[in-house]
């Protein structure tokens, strides 16, 4: 990345990165002698991109595929929150008349302290020393353990500190008070959302956080890219829509469908599935990544699509052409409802609600 052809567009990206490395104490350099016999020593790796706003980022990652469980990390599990949280918390600020702004943790895992002993070589192009190695104080990308490390400490952080509680069915939704004075903080991975129907109670949990974490603020929810979706409130804040028109084209120009005849259902009824019909396919993976994307939609904002979404999924052990067509005519109906979501007005979630079409106790 530092060759001629590239040194002028990641340099500064990359020598940004270090710096936040040594900031923030991520390391300790020692002498290659001084590692103790038999442990593994890892390898850094750098990672580029290049975002959709122009930004290059540059990131130090970690190269874990080596790690032994019991030796250099233990538990890896790391709770996010779920979507269907993501939405009532969201429609709840919403109906208690609060606002929501948006956060980012750059950086966010090295916040978080190692729990075991890691070793890695010094990061190429900062090795001028080759007896030099690493001792990780904090957290890398790539460690087996980041994340859930990462969010032991901001959990803890918001609950023993700041006083939030969570949520008991979602570990990553944090409430404080009650619905005339609340705060809420929606928190996925580095991604954090904060609600509040008082304007200084927000401004309080940023400045705290920002002082543990170094939060970078990116401003009110509104119209915003969030969790993968396009989030528009209306200028009342009666209403909130969630969208996810990037996902839809991301797919269409996977699948080259840019300028496919969209269909108005999501699903032919004169179309038979059943696991022979048709001929098999020779790419299945196309077919599961299909499914896959299908899915991810439909469980985040187009509950319209679910049904045959999950229909078709039953299918991905021998997919045939069939099956191939029916994926695709979902996505031709998404291409020309391509701007549908959910929308949630303040008026419809005053009270919850819960529907069922068994009846089991009607003894007509």
């Amino acid at each position: 990345a530092i060759s001629p052809e590239y040194r002028e567009k990641w340099l500064e990206p990359i020598q940004k990165e270090y710096k936040a490395c040594i900031l923030n104490n991520t390391w300790t350099e020692l002498h290659r002698h001084d590692i103790p016999i038999g442990v593994q020593l890892h390898r850094p790796i750098w990672r580029f991109k290049s975002k959709t706003n122009g930004v290059n980022k540059a990131r130090l990652c970690f190269d874990g595929r080596f790690q032994t469980q019991g030796l250099d990390f233990h538990e890896t599990y790391s709770p996010v929150a779920k979507y269907p949280s993501v939405r009532l918390a969201l429609a709840t600020i919403l109906a208690l008349g609060g606002t929501i702004e948006l956060g980012d943790v750059p950086n966010a895992f090295l916040n978080a302290d190692v729990d075991a002993d890691v070793y890695m070589e010094m990061p190429e192009g900062f090795n001028d020393n080759p007896n030099s190695v690493c001792k990780l104080n904090k957290s890398l990308y790539g460690l087996k353990q980041a994340a859930m490390l990462w969010h032991s400490a901001i959990d803890n952080y918001l609950t023993s500190s700041m006083g939030f509680s969570r949520l008991p069915d979602d570990r990553c939704i944090y409430i404080k008070g009650d619905s005339s004075d609340f705060v809420i903080v929606i928190l996925y991975v580095d991604d954090i959302a904060i609600g509040s129907n008082k304007q200084p109670h927000i401004d309080s949990a940023f400045a705290v956080l920002t002082d543990r974490f170094m939060i970078k603020r990116l401003g009110p929810l509104h119209n915003s890219q969030y969790l993968g979706m396009t989030v528009n409130i209306s200028e009342d804040g009666s209403t909130i829509k969630m969208t996810q028109p990037h996902a839809i084209q991301k797919l269409l120009n996977k699948y080259k469908l840019e300028s496919t005849t969209p269909t108005k259902s999501p699903f032919n009824p004169k179309v038979v599935l059943t696991k022979d019909n048709g001929d098999p396919i020779n790419d299945i993976t196309r077919y599961r990544s299909l499914i896959g994307g299908l899915f991810w939609i439909a469980r985040t904002t187009r509950p319209d699509i679910m049904f045959t979404v999950s229909v078709l999924a039953q299918y991905q052990a021998a997919p045939t052409n069939v099956h191939m067509r029916a994926a695709i005519h979902i996505l031709r109906y998404l291409a020309g409802t391509i701007d549908k979501g959910i929308e949630i007005t303040r008026k419809t979630v005053s009270a919850l609600f819960a529907w069922t079409d068994s009846s089991h106790n009607d003894i007509q």
